[in-house]
């Protein structure tokens, strides 16, 4: 087993993965995050998920259907702890969420339970619960007019 402070670091390095994976729109980056049997529960109960492919399936249609154009995963507070054949973690994020007319801000909880696979901690149940969540009217990007600019 790694030393705890390895432990930490290395269950970081997989929310970031998981993060960055949702940010490009990498799926098959997100399938290596999740064990073939995961279990998942996102928006807290309206999507209830079971194994690597039906997840992944989901986050397929959704950026079909949805009108997402990009997003933008910050990751918050993490904390992990060991206990018998794997770990558990809750993690923070915020979701900066990109629509044709609208950005979707949201507060995110995670709470996870990880497993060791060939020498890589995976996500094997992943609870997600929206905390709070906004919504912000795009403009054009770009700075703003000001002085010595027009």
């Amino acid at each position: 087993m790694d030393r705890p402070a390895d432990l930490a670091t290395s269950l970081r390095e997989l929310a970031e993965r998981y993060f960055r994976a949702l940010d490009r729109a990498d799926l098959d980056a997100l399938a290596r995050c999740f064990t073939e049997d995961a279990v998942t529960v996102y928006l807290g109960g309206d999507w209830r998920l079971t194994g690597r492919h039906a997840i992944v399936d989901r986050f397929r249609a959704y950026r079909r259907t949805s009108g997402l154009s990009s997003s933008i995963h910050l990751v918050g507070t993490q904390a992990f702890t060991v206990g018998g054949a794997g770990a558990a973690g809750h993690v923070l994020a915020i979701a900066h969420l990109e629509f044709a007319d609208r950005i979707v801000v949201r507060g995110l909880s995670y709470d996870d339970t990880y497993v060791l696979v060939d020498g890589s901690w995976l996500i094997r149940e992943r609870r997600q619960k929206p905390l709070w969540q906004y919504e912000i009217s795009c403009s054009p990007v770009g700075l703003p007019a000001g002085p010595g600019r027009t």
